[in-house]
């Protein structure tokens, strides 16, 4: 992040005056977590151009991340205002209906990202955790299978998924989803050692044969493949990346 920042203040200084820089800048802010500085930019590239929806989305992000909900609702009825189909206005917008326990209006900005964007997981992940809060559980679990569909490896959701099945007294498929989430969390422990290791120890193959295994696990062909390659273009001598990459070849 700091080089994109260091390059970014260099935009600045070069076209002061350019609100896709300072628009730019924020994003590249937000996404180091330096929300208020993040804040500050999407403003400057308001009052150069007002009529710019995407900053007045990241303003309200960037407002939203220091809890500062009120600001950051003004900032997505601003960018609603402008563009009635702003998908991001409508889903960030519906998070803080949520936070603010007002669930209903959120559920409703959900469901219009949904029209939106079909597949916004996300969106499915909030609308069931609303359901939830509301103790409307069999709602909750379609919402959140739904998301599931989309992205079947994300341990909230199927965390959260055992706890409406608890509530409703179903045993058996709350044991289930805990020890999908267990799983989950293991593979993402082991996933997060394989590349800590990679980035200590670039030139080892067994780094990125470790990483292709634990892809390999969860079917994930592609990206086995690419690590086995990067195994054997540190060492060319290293035969179970020969053997593997023969075996997901095959399939």
């Amino acid at each position: 992040h700091l080089k994109a920042i260091e390059q970014c203040e260099q935009a600045i200084r070069l076209a002061p005056d350019s609100s896709w820089v300072r628009l730019t800048s924020g994003d590249i802010l937000w996404n180091a977590e330096r929300y208020e500085e993040a804040a500050q930019q999407y403003q400057e590239a308001l009052n150069l151009d007002s009529h710019l929806v995407a900053a007045y989305v990241g303003l309200g992000r960037a407002y939203l991340a220091q809890a500062k909900l009120e600001a950051a609702l003004q900032a997505f009825e601003a960018a609603l205002a402008l563009d009635a189909n702003a998908q991001d206005a409508y889903y960030h917008r519906g998070v803080v209906y949520s936070k603010q326990g007002k669930y209903g209006p959120a559920i409703a900005d959900f469901q219009k990202v949904l029209e939106l964007k079909s597949d916004h997981a996300d969106a499915y992940f909030e609308m069931g955790y609303a359901y939830q809060q509301q103790q409307q559980y069999e709602q909750a679990i379609r919402a959140y299978r739904q998301a599931l569909q989309i992205n079947p490896d994300d341990a909230v959701v199927h965390h959260n998924l055992a706890r409406c099945y608890i509530r409703q007294g179903n045993r058996e498929a709350a044991e289930r989803e805990r020890k999908i989430t267990q799983q989950l969390q293991e593979y993402a422990d082991a996933n997060a050692h394989a590349k800590a290791y990679i980035t200590q120890y670039p030139d080892k193959a067994e780094g990125y044969a470790y990483l292709a295994s634990l892809y390999q696990q969860r079917g994930k062909w592609e990206d086995a493949i690419q690590q086995y390659r990067l195994a054997l273009r540190v060492d060319t001598r290293f035969m179970p990346a020969y053997s593997n990459l023969a075996e997901l070849y095959t399939q």
